[in-house]
């Protein structure tokens, strides 16, 4: 099976939307969903992230770019990924309001996947790590086959924890729900 990096920073196109910082009503809480920490007992009602007149892009995509490096998804794709993750992951609802206040007709979400996993093949991963041998990157993301069965669908690795996987099973499933999806920007990871 393949696997992906959801590339959350990135945008598609530079009219989408692009959020620079997390909502004031979670704003220490964000560090748990970027973490795969949970946030559900803490989680506030009507979160509102607003959309920085500075970095232009005033139309929100299927999946809202950001600085935070958090995974915002439209109720859509959290729908499929709530089907094939189940409670694998946490689902919190987040609104988005434009550079005219409004709030936006869609309606988004957090997902944060729970935990962390080994799953790379650290010889042929390219890890840099400190004097004390913890990692401080992997710039180069290579899976071991042997350690992917039991994987969800979308996941977390333990040495970077802030980053997104997603595997060719899901992206199938999204595309073939969500044929004009927006902003889903997928980086190939090697499988050893």
């Amino acid at each position: 099976m393949n696997y992906y990096r959801i590339n959350v920073h990135k945008r598609e196109d530079e009219d989408f939307c692009f959020l620079t910082r997390p909502p004031e009503k979670i704003n220490l809480l964000s560090s748990y969903i970027v973490k795969g920490i949970s946030a559900t007992s803490r989680y506030p009602e009507d979160v509102v992230a607003k959309m920085p007149a500075d970095r232009g892009g005033i139309y929100p995509s299927d999946i809202i770019s950001n600085r935070n490096l958090c995974l915002i998804v439209v109720s859509e794709i959290k729908e499929i990924i709530q089907e094939f993750c189940g409670e694998s992951c946490e689902y919190l609802p987040v609104k988005i309001q434009n550079h005219r206040e409004r709030i936006e007709k869609k309606n988004y979400f957090y997902i944060n996947p729970l935990g962390s996993f080994d799953c790379l093949d650290k010889e042929k991963s390219v890890i840099e790590y400190n004097s004390e041998g913890k990692v401080i990157v992997v710039e180069h993301f290579v899976f071991d086959q042997k350690k992917m069965a039991t994987l969800p669908d979308i996941f977390r690795v333990k040495e970077s924890e802030k980053k997104y996987f997603i595997n060719q099973r899901l992206v199938d499933e999204i595309k073939r729900r969500l044929p004009n999806l927006t902003n889903l920007n997928l980086e190939p990871i090697e499988v050893v």
